[in-house]
């Protein structure tokens, strides 16, 4: 048997394991890493895009040309077919075009993606054992062996540090008797991905013009979302004749016996997607029937957990790639600090697992909000607005000027909770009020008024004297949606 000594182990080499090895590498190039990795090749997927500050990340790391292979996200485009027509220009839309000045994201084939993550980080001196099997474990604070067999041979590893990137395996939470903290939101997913020769794509002719004189790509590279009651479908194009569709809904309204047949029902109820529908039905169909879920713990004595491996919430605006970068950077800082000092930093510990559990719990509640009212045009739009101010204005641009913000997670605390109480409670309030005073006439007329509404969102990366003007456009954007919402419904 082989013995070797690292200063941690990374379980897991997919996209987590290999990312969080590259950020530490970055920040400590002495330190050594052991990645064991259960595949010879990683498995097909169903896809995945990058948020903006994914990207930026990326950049960060001089990860560029990794990303160059994968085709340009054109942006974000949510359709609202509240009366299911078959047409487009009948469809009120809230999208969100990836600007030409931008960062922009990517729709990734993470089958490829993680393959040419994990040679990175081999070529930054980690060492990949793959495909890998684990006979034996010994768990204890600070100090972690595991025996692996690999083509034949036995190695034993230790460190003292251990980085658990499962995923949803979940190693970590399953051998340390971790629970899961009580979340509000309950959804599932029924997922594929498909090849089409030619496939038709529904497309607003004024859209699709406004995107191709400003956005990065064609608004068939958007990650298109059609809003339903209570569920939304997805439609990544990852290349010319490659989609992901899915779907994904809350289970406290929509019961679900049979995956197939459900996910054949909804998608009959979307004419839009009728191009998609036959070659959807004719592959293998996937099925995750609760989604979200959060750890109680994200790390105990010198083992900690990163992206799905401890929590997961909604795919809803792909916040699963951001959530790992934003924990990859933070983690390397805290191993760096620790390897230099030859200290365990307990504090600086907690306060990284409370800023991670607070950002679940908060995009918790955020979710379990749109989920209510994720139909309805108006409602939505306020909603997206604010978001996107918060994102962009408080978030993106400010970490594009300054690198160190990447880590910061998304998360309401003090007085930006209680606006977001505030505006919840009015959001619901107008809900309620909507359904009593619209019998279902008067919805038919109110939504047609609306059906070839299209609205925009402005968001762009900013630079110089835009950093502080963007975030200030962005939120009267907001506000004067918001108030002619609130008139609306005063009025009526």
């Amino acid at each position: 048997m082989h013995k070797k000594a690292f200063d941690i182990i990374i379980l897991g080499g997919g996209i987590a394991g290999s990312l969080a090895a590259i950020s530490i590498k970055r920040k400590t190039p002495d330190f050594k890493i052991a990645i064991i990795e259960r595949n010879s090749h990683f498995p097909k997927k169903v896809g995945e895009s990058t948020s903006d500050l994914t990207t930026l990340y990326f950049r960060h790391l001089k990860l560029n040309h990794l990303l160059d292979k994968h085709p340009k996200k054109a942006g974000l485009r949510f359709l609202f077919n509240e009366q299911q027509s078959n047409n487009i220009e009948n469809v009120a839309e809230f999208n969100s075009p990836t600007l030409k000045s931008s960062i922009g994201g990517r729709h990734l084939n993470r089958q490829v993606f993680d393959e040419d993550m994990l040679s990175e980080a081999e070529k930054m001196g980690c060492t990949v054992i793959r495909p890998a099997t684990i006979t034996a474990q010994e768990i204890q604070a600070n100090n972690y062996t595991f025996t692996v067999s690999t083509y034949n041979t036995t190695l034993q590893l230790h460190a003292p540090k251990m980085l658990d990137a499962t995923g949803r395996v979940r190693y970590l939470k399953q051998h340390l008797g971790w629970k899961d903290l009580t979340l509000n939101l309950r959804n599932a997913a029924i997922f594929t991905r498909m090849h089409i020769a030619r496939p038709t794509l529904q497309l607003k002719t004024k859209v699709a013009d406004f995107w191709k004189q400003n956005a990065i790509n064609s608004v068939e590279y958007g990650t298109t979302h059609f809003m339903r009651k209570h569920a939304w479908f997805w439609l990544i194009r990852l290349s010319e004749t490659s989609f992901s569709l899915g779907l994904v809904f809350d289970t406290t309204h929509h019961k679900v016996e049979d995956p197939k047949a459900f996910f054949k029902q909804q998608l009959e109820q979307e004419p839009l997607l009728a191009a998609f529908q036959h070659q959807a039905l004719n592959t293998e169909v996937q099925f995750i029937p609760q989604l979200s879920y959060c750890s109680e713990r994200l790390y105990q004595d010198g083992a900690a957990v990163i992206g799905d491996s401890g929590a997961f919430t909604d795919p809803f605006i792909s916040p699963g790639l951001e959530m790992i970068c934003q924990q990859a950077a933070w983690l390397s800082e805290l191993y760096a600090k620790e390897f230099q000092s030859g200290k365990h930093l307990e504090k600086q510990w907690k306060k990284y697992e409370r800023a991670f559990l607070k950002s679940y719990q908060s995009r918790d509640t955020i979710y379990t909000h749109w989920y209510s009212i994720m139909h309805d045009y108006d409602l939505m739009k306020s909603w997206m607005r604010i978001s996107l101010f918060v994102y962009f204005g408080l978030y993106t641009n400010p970490a594009y000027a300054f690198p160190s913000r990447l880590k910061i997670p998304i998360r309401s605390k003090g007085i930006s909770q209680l606006g977001l109480r505030i505006f919840m409670a009015r959001i619901k309030a107008i809900a309620r009020k909507k359904q009593r005073r619209e019998p279902p006439k008067k919805a038919l007329r109110n939504t047609q008024k609306h059906r070839k509404k299209i609205t925009y969102s402005g968001v762009r990366i900013a630079n110089g004297f835009q950093l502080i003007l963007l975030p200030i456009q962005l939120f009267f954007k907001w506000l004067g949606s918001y108030i002619a919402l609130e008139w609306k419904h005063v009025t009526r």
